[in-house]
């Protein structure tokens, strides 16, 4: 592949991955370094990727890959002292008008769920990968992409009818 359309392939999904690391990792400094990482990774190993067709979903698992590793060393940097915290952005508090563009309302409802109800619904509705991709670029089965798609939506349906939106036709 093209350096040109390597480029042309991330400016076209960078949007989609931001939204995806910075719902993983919560951090718009965080999402943006796994983000670089994932595109640096991806680009020295196009040689990896059998398919263009399969590019949106090979860079999405390198990037989610790259956020649990952001994560893990995350949990290993924990601070010692319980008075001594880092000043961490909530996720749903943080998203840029942009980002929130997709049905605004609706995502401001996923932000508060699970990180694994969160993963499963964003990569679904708004980055439209099927299950099956779903489940290889978060390396878990596809039964459990769909159980977790399931509990999303009635989660999602239940917080809309507590907030008074009434019920939501898609869950």
């Amino acid at each position: 592949m093209k350096k040109e359309t390597f480029c042309r392939y991330i400016r076209q999904y960078e949007t989609d991955m931001f939204r995806f690391a910075k719902s993983i990792v919560g951090t718009q400094a965080d999402g943006e370094d796994a983000m670089q990482e994932s595109i640096l990774k991806a680009y020295e190993n196009i040689d990896t990727l059998r398919s263009r067709r399969k590019f949106k979903a090979w860079i999405f698992q390198i990037l989610a890959n790259e956020c649990y590793q952001i994560l893990r060393n995350r949990k290993r940097q924990e601070p010692t002292d319980p008075f001594e915290f880092p000043e961490q952005e909530h996720s749903s508090d943080h998203w840029t008008e942009d980002m929130v563009s997709k049905d605004g309302e609706i995502l401001s409802y996923i932000l508060r769920m699970p990180k694994q109800h969160q993963e499963v619904l964003i990569l679904y509705y708004y980055d439209e990968f099927s299950t099956k991709e779903i489940a290889k670029i978060l390396d878990i089965p596809q039964g459990t992409v769909k159980s977790r798609l399931a509990r999303g939506r009635k989660q999602l349906k239940d917080l809309l009818e507590m907030e008074g939106e009434g019920a939501y036709e898609g869950a």
